[in-house]
């Protein structure tokens, strides 16, 4: 199952630099960790069921964190 326990600190490190920036340092923040978590060379490479581990995890997300942003972009890109 698809987890990333140290998104808070993630999260700090996202919400500490220049609003212009936020959306690309989440975005790569979480697509990197995707990708390493499950040992891919892309996001393309990402399977069904991995995209359904990923959006279990995001619903547990609470609404208002900043990580979720990049998860919306990444889950945005399958449709």
């Amino acid at each position: 199952m698809f987890d990333w326990k140290e998104i808070g600190d993630a999260a700090e490190l996202a919400s500490g630099q220049w609003e212009e920036d936020v959306k690309t340092i989440v975005n790569n923040l979480v697509f990197e960790h995707v990708l390493k978590f499950y040992h891919l060379d892309a996001l393309d490479n990402l399977t069904k069921t991995q995209l359904e581990e990923i959006k279990k995890f995001v619903d547990n997300i609470h609404e208002y964190k900043i990580m979720k942003l990049g998860f919306y972009n990444l889950l945005n890109r399958y449709g």
